[in-house]
């Protein structure tokens, strides 16, 4: 028997119209905050290919 496990999809309704960027990173912030994670870097990619 094999004790791998099917892969699940994840279906979400994405906003219309998109969030701004600063509020994305507002929530990215807040997430990684609630889970309590140590040791943060933000790396600005912007401009960058």
């Amino acid at each position: 028997m094999s004790n791998q496990t099917q892969p699940q999809t994840i279906k979400v309704d994405l906003p219309s119209p998109p969030p701004s960027v600063p509020e994305l990173l507002a929530s990215v912030r807040q997430a990684t905050e609630d889970l309590k994670a140590k040791d943060l870097v933000e790396i600005d990619v912007r401009g960058r290919s």
